[in-house]
């Protein structure tokens, strides 16, 4: 008889269990809350350097706020989690909310860049 219920431990090898809300990444939430920030420092690296393009930080945008959501579910979600863990969620979180602010106004800036430009050009 084979057992098809899908592993709980994180698919790193801490052997730590993983929480229902995080059963499609497969990670514990130490993990999971480690991989979101190495990915914002990423994201905001991207960011800096001048050259994302609005359908790439639509992307972003979007992968933000999917990370929002499932920090959200985690840490109201069905796991007992340590007032550690908790910390851990809501830094994570807060990486998070500074990363699309960050985004909004690298945009705006670009946005305001082009006005200024582009009312130069009309000027001159």
């Amino acid at each position: 008889m084979s057992d098809t219920t899908p592993s709980t431990t994180c698919v790193f090898p801490c052997g730590a269990s993983v929480p229902p809300e995080l059963a499609t990444e497969g990670m514990c939430v130490l993990h999971f809350t480690l991989c979101v920030e190495r990915s914002c420092a990423e994201m905001r690296r991207e960011s800096a350097s001048g050259r994302l393009t609005s359908a790439r930080q639509a992307h972003i945008t979007r992968g933000l706020g999917g990370y929002a959501a499932t920090l959200a579910s985690v840490g109201t979600g069905t796991q007992r989690l340590s007032d550690e863990l908790k910390r851990r969620i809501l830094s994570t979180f807060l990486t998070v909310m500074v990363m699309r602010e960050s985004l909004y106004r690298s945009a705006e800036s670009e946005v305001a860049k082009y006005s200024s430009t582009a009312h130069l050009s009309r000027t001159a």
